[in-house]
């Protein structure tokens, strides 16, 4: 099977470059353009009305696909933001200073830099493990988590730096003993690049991902799948986690007991649209 047909505008804008970096930005598919072309029209034409069929008809569609993608049994459990740095403040934004984290030495830049200011401002202790070696990892990551002394467990299913893919997602996650712990797992150079299902912990685990590298949509749309019961009531919350309350005032911060409690503030939705036009086109081809 080819796809190469499905991306004539990428390969066209540029025809003398070869573009080995999906890991990092993935061509853009035709369907993209569609897509991105449909947010505009949508815009234009329904002005502020937009927000009713994004909320009602586009974000219902593509969280159930995603849904199907990573193995979950509904779409109603994932929100959707600009970039997964939002997600992680507002999923640290859960807990009380310092917030004790078990990471990895190898996770992405946002979360480093983010996780290092933290320690410089006394709000957070992280230990990180280190990466390598590699057929190690597994095991000494478990090791530590089942320690059971941390508020936050993130990891990477694939480092960003090297292409390793960690074995054993199921088990490390299940090793965790304290219940009020958040495992969290960072999809981003997983998703749409290897088959995986979270389906066995899906009721344990966080999983974040986006659009920008195999999911082949761009900036601007990522996506955060919740587990019932963990992180109620965010503190770091935007307007969009209460749009089903905004008629019943403020007096109460209210929030869903789905995804939508981690929801932020206004977003470009041209990023939602791509991807809509992406996953569809997948499905088209017989490969979503």
């Amino acid at each position: 099977m080819s796809l190469k047909d499905g991306f004539s505008r990428f390969f066209a804008a540029a025809s003398e470059r070869l573009h080995f970096a999906a890991h990092s930005h993935h061509p853009w598919p035709d369907v993209s353009f569609d897509g991105h072309q449909r947010a505009w029209i949508d815009a234009t034409r329904l002005a502020d009305d937009k927000w009713g069929p994004v909320f009602g008809e586009l974000i219902p569609r593509v969280a159930g696909r995603i849904a199907g993608i990573i193995g979950v049994e509904s779409g109603e459990t994932i929100a959707f933001g600009p970039n997964t740095h939002s997600f992680l403040v507002r999923l640290f934004s859960c807990f009380e200073p310092p917030v004790r984290i078990l990471s990895t030495d190898a996770e992405f830049h946002s979360f480093v830099r983010q996780t290092r200011r933290w320690e410089e401002a006394g709000l957070a202790i992280v230990t990180r493990v280190p990466a390598e070696p590699f057929d190690t990892f597994a095991e000494r990551f478990t090791a530590e988590a089942r320690s059971g002394q941390y508020d936050l467990v993130y990891l990477s299913h694939v480092f960003f730096d090297s292409g390793f893919v960690v074995p054993d997602l199921d088990r490390i996650v299940s090793s965790v003993p304290d219940q009020s712990t958040f495992v969290v797992i960072d999809g981003y150079h997983a998703f749409l690049a290897i088959p995986f299902s979270l389906g066995a912990i899906q009721d344990r685990a966080f999983y974040l991902a986006g659009g920008y590298k195999y999911a082949m949509s761009g900036e601007g749309v990522c996506f955060l799948h919740c587990p019932p019961g963990f992180g109620p009531r965010p503190v770091d919350t935007g307007w969009y986690a209460g749009f089903g309350q905004l008629e019943g005032g403020v007096d109460q911060v209210a929030y869903g007991t789905d995804g939508s409690r981690f929801y932020g503030a206004t977003f470009d939705p041209s990023g939602l649209y791509r991807m809509d036009s992406v996953l569809g086109w997948l499905v088209s081809e017989g490969i979503g």
